[in-house]
């Protein structure tokens, strides 16, 4: 833009219309620059709420498609776990009139594959032990020390040792020895040995409440039982079923029984 001449009659008009020319420019130039930064951040504003109302949107979809998956993985479980609770079932039996149990099963075929024993009032003072094919059961009152066997159809026989004959012809009976000595162990821990033969643990023969422990075995519905001799001690533990026998631990060492009743290392 060319410089009036101070020696123009028209300079100052000039340099007014100058001035004025300058000051169009400089406006021009800062609307193009302003209009520039706002397209500019309205652009990068517009955006990020585009990327925000996707981010969302992916996030929603990620949420619903987990709880969709989870409401899907809750019913399959609930479901499971109800086809499991109705193939389980129960009987109550009457093991005397102060005594009903609740036993659990399931069904095979015409058999009762037994799970476990349910004493509402005490549990504590209750405890089972099942065959090795889950048929039959024994169930043992701690409080009495009375020992009952359940059939697989469910029916139920007192197979407790009621008495005792000593040597010299003396009868103990099961019910006063308990109650003149609540400390003595007429019978304790029984167990299955096989399919129909048992074992549990007493005092018996010897009839102080102190003193080594002996082993009982027996065929279940005989009532006949008699103990080991040879083995005896004052800490008597059944453990598991093997090829050997019934393991037990006496006094820290380990032995089997077999169904017959003989012990062997």
């Amino acid at each position: 833009m060319a410089k009036p001449s101070i020696f123009s009659k028209n300079y100052e008009k000039a340099v007014k219309k100058r001035r004025m020319k300058l000051l169009v420019i400089i406006v021009a130039v800062v609307f193009v620059i302003g209009l520039v930064v706002y397209i500019t951040i309205f652009k990068n504003k517009k955006l990020n709420i585009v990327n925000k109302i996707n981010k969302k949107t992916e996030t929603q979809n990620t949420n619903n498609k987990t709880s969709i998956n989870n409401e899907e993985k809750s019913k399959d479980n609930s479901s499971k776990a109800q086809v499991k609770e109705e193939k389980i079932k129960y009987i109550t039996v009457n093991l005397n009139e102060n005594l009903n149990v609740k036993i659990s099963y399931e069904e095979n075929g015409n058999r009762k594959i037994y799970k476990d024993v349910i004493n509402e009032k005490d549990n504590s003072k209750i405890y089972c032990d099942l065959n090795p094919s889950k048929t039959s059961l024994l169930v043992y009152d701690e409080k009495t020390q009375k020992i009952f066997y359940v059939n697989d159809e469910g029916k139920e026989l007192d197979i407790s040792k009621e008495q005792y004959v000593s040597k010299n012809g003396t009868v103990f009976s099961r019910e006063n020895k308990i109650k003149n000595d609540e400390n003595y162990l007429w019978c304790s821990s029984p167990r299955f040995v096989d399919e129909e033969n048992i074992v549990f643990i007493s005092r018996l023969p010897w009839l102080k409440s102190n003193g080594n422990k002996f082993i009982w075995y027996g065929k279940v519905g005989e009532n006949k039982y008699r103990y080991i001799k040879n083995k005896q001690g004052s800490d008597i533990q059944f453990e598991n079923i093997n090829e050997k026998g019934l393991a037990v631990k006496i006094d820290d060492k380990v032995y089997y029984i077999t169904a017959d009743g003989k012990i062997i290392e």
